[in-house]
């Protein structure tokens, strides 16, 4: 199938019709497929609602996904969920990379191999540990108390 309907694209019909919803709309699987005339599930549909992601970000939107249903216009608040959503992923990404290089062969490395392990192994490991303490912090935050709430200072 074209990814062109009347001169436009379905990427952009679907941003057109996600923007006239509000937070806490829900648009299901069967009416994005409607809308954008792609069978659900399938790999013109995922492409098309990718591209209509990123530019639904730009614009100040994002979509939470309910599994098996559709997405959820996610409301104001939730772009910081989503947003440690994806850090812990990179996250992740770090740790597996720390794992990788932590069992590298390194007594059968050539004396050249070993340098440049070496010179990576001391940049990443002060990579990961900033990462990780910014994980822990960012983590930390939506729990906070602030210190003057009145169960703090004794004012009830």
């Amino acid at each position: 199938m074209k990814s062109i309907i009347n001169n436009k694209r379905k990427s952009e019909i679907l941003v057109e019709g996600i923007v006239q919803l509000h937070p806490g709309d829900v648009i299901t699987h069967q009416q994005i497929a409607a809308l954008i005339d792609e069978a659900y599930p399938s790999g013109r549909y995922a492409y098309n609602l990718q591209k209509a992601r990123q530019v639904l970000l730009e614009k100040g939107i994002i979509l939470e996904s309910i599994s098996g249903d559709g997405y959820r216009v996610a409301t104001p608040g939730a772009f910081v969920d989503e947003s440690l959503k994806q850090y812990s992923k990179g996250l992740t990404a770090f740790q597996k990379g720390k794992q990788i290089l932590n069992h590298a062969p390194v007594s059968r490395m050539t004396a050249e191999e070993r340098d440049v392990y070496q010179k990576v192994y001391d940049k990443t490991a002060t990579l990961n540990a900033s990462v990780s303490k910014a994980c822990v912090e960012l983590a930390k935050i939506p729990r906070k108390i602030h210190p003057l709430t009145p169960e703090l200072v004794g004012r009830m």
